[in-house]
């Protein structure tokens, strides 16, 4: 999963920004992020297909 690793190699309080087209991410990321206490800053659907979400590590 691209997120988890973009977190593995992002500091404490570091900005992610993850552009992603799987219908099913849209209720597992938010769920995820909650569970490792990631802050979500926004979450977007972009104007092609897909997704945008912003969280602070």
């Amino acid at each position: 999963m691209e997120l988890k690793k973009a977190l593995s190699d992002a500091q404490v309080g570091q900005i992610i920004e993850l552009e992603f087209t799987c219908p099913e991410a849209v209720g597992t990321l938010p769920l995820y992020c909650q569970e490792h206490n990631h802050e979500i800053l926004s979450f977007d659907k972009l104007d092609r297909e897909g997704w945008v979400i912003v969280l602070k590590k």
